[in-house]
């Protein structure tokens, strides 16, 4: 951002109501660096945005997993819709398995499996409710800048 025409002197930046910082005329003649500044109100907003982000990965990778284990692991289940059922297939399933290289992981998955699948249904408004969080908080905003004379 480059300011200038400004008498000598020192200046606050100001972008709503936050103070960005004091700089000289120079300064902001010269142009200020704006992405060095975790201060201001759009990288506050970024943050914020980056944040919702994160959270729907989260559940996503929570519903990928459930989907990876019916998909490739429970397609030939034929036994009880029950959650014992199940891990007693996936347990014998697994056995199989222990030489494999990716054992360790199917473990983990299989373990994920099951502690996420009874909050499927809510998963998926939760994933619901996040993607609107993040339209809503991307949305440009305008904002006041402020450039005021220090003593």
């Amino acid at each position: 951002m480059k300011i200038t025409d400004l008498k000598k002197g020192n200046y606050q930046l100001h972008f709503d109501s936050y103070l960005i910082g004091k700089f000289s005329a120079a300064s902001l003649a010269s142009g200020i660096d704006l992405s060095a500044y975790k201060n201001t109100p759009q990288y506050l907003q970024a943050l914020e945005v980056f944040e919702l982000c994160e959270a729907y990965h989260n559940i996503n990778s929570k519903l990928r997993t459930i989907a990876l284990i019916e998909y490739k692991n429970l397609k030939e289940y034929t036994g009880p819709d029950t959650a014992e059922g199940k891990r007693i297939y996936l347990d014998q399933e697994l056995e199989k398995q222990q030489e494999k290289s990716w054992y360790s992981y199917l473990v983990k998955m299989c373990n994920s499996y099951f502690k996420e699948k009874p909050n499927e249904e809510e998963l998926w408004k939760l994933l619901t409710t996040t993607r609107s969080s993040i339209q809503d908080k991307r949305q440009p905003k305008t904002h006041t800048y402020v450039v005021r004379k220090t003593k």
